[in-house]
């Protein structure tokens, strides 16, 4: 990677600007992510009674290694509904006082105030949403796929009220890592992506121009992801070989790193802690996938490091996906009684602290002290649905 991306990685996220504006009025999701969390909502609602047989049977079998692994239960004070949406969130982001909520399907980012719950604004991008970041400044950065197969995709960088934006067209940005407040990386199939755009509400054009030294593997069968994150001064990228969720960790530039592709070890989501990813992973077999399996701890070299206490944990062998804040994990998994689990990562893991959610975790963002959460319930359910904040478990700081 250049020396220019590793000082702007180091430059300070400045504070959020506030502005208040009323509200107006994938071909692909993410090639792998969405398309899997798609399937598993549809998905969900067939296989509910398995789901519940199953747990019954085997879970509530092992009901006191349940209560060993995840022996804390967060108390359900202070949790305060911030909005309830009629349509299918796809991701959650949050900085300073705004919780930003993509819709995929319909096309919209909407930004709202954490403090009065109060929506700020809504915008419609010209495709669907597949990536939502949070840079520098506060500024908003949103990748769309063409809607259908009309139009093509792009990149938006927005203010933090959504109020302006500048916009590059042409590209696909499945996943997007900030590195200043104009600058993002964006992964593509042979590599890296250095995207600049204007202040958003500023005269100029963006431009994009390959990273080199960034190659993520063979073009022809590589196709970038729905996770992209740092591990360390290198930027890790979740790509594909193939149609569905036939996918691996790469590190970009060093393709020879690789982690998963294989019968048993294919990427359900992942999340980096800085020195650490962390993958909620899955087996696949015969075309047949059960949509949750272990959670993996890798290192700098894609190296699984898990530590035992996580390994033998019967709630985190169910993990469904993944996401992180600072130290601390978030891990959604297949187990009734805890539909969301967190873990402080740091130099210490654990304890597992079950979060008082039910249902199916679709989306989540934290920062600092609170968790938002959207969650399905039941799973695979089209009814309204509620984005929930939760008060961070002292244990999982």
């Amino acid at each position: 990677m250049s020396g220019n991306i590793a000082q702007e990685l180091t430059e300070t996220f400045a504070s959020a600007s506030e502005f208040v504006q009323p509200p107006p009025g994938l071909t692909e999701r993410v090639r792998s992510g969405v398309r899997r969390r798609r399937r598993r909502a549809l998905a969900a609602t067939a296989i509910a009674t398995v789901v519940l047989l199953g747990a019954a049977a085997a879970g509530y079998a092992a009901a006191g290694s349940h209560r060993a692994a995840a022996r804390l239960q967060a108390p359900t004070a202070r949790s305060r509904v911030i909005g309830t949406v009629s349509y299918q969130v796809t991701q959650l982001a949050v900085s300073g006082r705004y919780l930003y909520v993509a819709a995929g399907q319909n096309s919209w980012v909407s930004a709202y105030d954490v403090v009065t719950g109060k929506l700020i604004a809504t915008v419609t991008v010209p495709g669907e949403p597949a990536a939502l970041a949070v840079g520098p400044g506060g500024l908003v950065w949103v990748g769309y796929s063409p809607s259908g197969s009309a139009g093509p995709g792009g990149v938006w960088l927005l203010s933090p009220d959504l109020r302006q934006h500048s916009e590059l067209t042409g590209l696909s940005a499945d996943s997007i890592v900030p590195v200043s407040k104009t600058i993002a990386l964006v992964p593509s199939r042979h590599g890296l992506l250095r995207v600049r755009l204007p202040l958003p509400g500023q005269p100029g054009q963006g431009s994009q121009h390959a990273e080199p030294g960034t190659s993520l593997g063979p073009g022809a069968t590589t196709a970038p992801g729905a996770w992209s994150g740092m591990l360390g001064n290198r930027v890790t990228v979740q790509v594909s070989t193939g149609a569905g969720d036939n996918s691996r960790l790469v590190v970009a530039g060093q393709p020879g790193l690789t982690y998963g592709d294989s019968a048993r070890t294919h990427i359900n989501g992942a999340t980096s802690t800085g020195s650490a990813v962390w993958v909620s992973t899955f087996a696949q077999i015969n075309g047949e996938s059960s949509l949750q399996g272990p959670l993996v701890r890798l290192n700098a070299a894609l190296t699984p490091t898990t530590p035992p206490a996580v390994l033998t944990s019967p709630v985190l062998s169910r993990s469904e996906d993944v996401w992180s804040d600072g130290r601390t994990l978030w891990v959604a998994t297949g187990v009734l009684t805890h539909s969301l689990v967190c873990l402080a990562a740091g130099s210490r893991t654990g304890p597992v602290v079950t979060l008082p959610v039910s249902g199916q975790v679709v989306a989540l963002a934290a920062a600092g002290s609170t968790v938002y959460v959207n969650a399905l319930e039941p799973p695979g359910s089209t009814a309204p649905s509620k984005i929930v904040s939760y008060p961070v478990p002292a244990a999982c700081q």
